[in-house]
């Protein structure tokens, strides 16, 4: 049964509690809890984004390739953005009632605008929300690592054939750092007879160190050596002397 609308006096059926018309309800109630502003950092140097402790990575294909048409590169970007954005808000909120999302890019984050679809008395009903994306650019610990020149083990390469050597294990640990963020080679420094090559954990040590066994006679000889101590505890990296026969 029809009755007058608290708000505008106009006759209607009711939506919610005080029995609103249709437009005056979906002026004073929302159809999705959102919050006026979401707040995310991102790596300014990997394009990951911070969730809880861990970084994601999204937006992989927005990053600019070499010969790529200026169109192309920003259909990419574009295609980043949406990426960060539905990352962001399915981590943030309940993206079940979303529809649609336009945004508009701004100096620091985006400006959102939601399309959000839910049944009210058994009606469906559509209301669009805005919230805005404020993304807060910083330098994630793997950044933060690589940058300050961070490493664990260190390989001092020795003997015959080092420069071939070397060729090979830097193809390698670019493909470990593609497959992992954390692994990767700090830096490679020329020695009397060789090189030394640091690397961020065993991990990376590991895959490197394989490449000379798989490739060269190899006589191998670990040791570890006292950097500091942490929590009271004493830490040590570890140095693999290998020399190619």
């Amino acid at each position: 049964m029809e009755a007058p609308c608290p708000n505008c006096g106009k006759d209607t059926e009711g939506y919610g509690p005080r029995n609103l018309c249709r437009d005056c309800f979906l002026q004073e109630e929302q159809l999705l809890e959102v919050p006026e502003e979401i707040e995310v950092e991102r790596c300014q140097h990997c394009g990951r984004i911070r969730q809880g402790m861990d970084w994601v990575e999204v937006g992989g294909e927005a990053r600019s390739s070499a010969g790529a048409s200026e169109s192309t590169n920003a259909e990419r970007s574009v295609r980043g953005d949406r990426e960060i954005i539905s990352e962001v808000l399915e981590d943030e909120i309940d993206t079940d009632k979303i529809s649609a999302v336009s945004f508009e890019e701004k100096s620091n984050g985006y400006s959102l605008r939601l399309m959000v679809e839910d049944e009210v008395e058994k009606e469906d009903l559509q209301q669009e929300v805005e919230t805005f994306l404020e993304v807060e650019k910083v330098q994630c610990p793997t950044c933060a690592r690589f940058e300050g020149g961070y490493y664990e083990y260190v390989i001092q390469l020795r003997g015959e054939q080092v420069d071939e050597a070397l060729d090979r294990m830097m193809e390698r640990a670019v493909e470990v750092t593609g497959d992992e963020r954390e692994n990767f080679v700090s830096d490679v420094e020329r020695r009397d007879g060789g090189y030394d090559l640091y690397a961020s954990n065993r991990e990376t040590a590991e895959e490197l160190l394989k490449v000379l066994r798989e490739g060269y006679d190899m006589e191998e000889k670990r040791s570890k050596e006292l950097v500091g101590r942490e929590d009271g505890q004493e830490v040590y990296r570890s140095v693999v002397s290998a020399r190619l026969v």
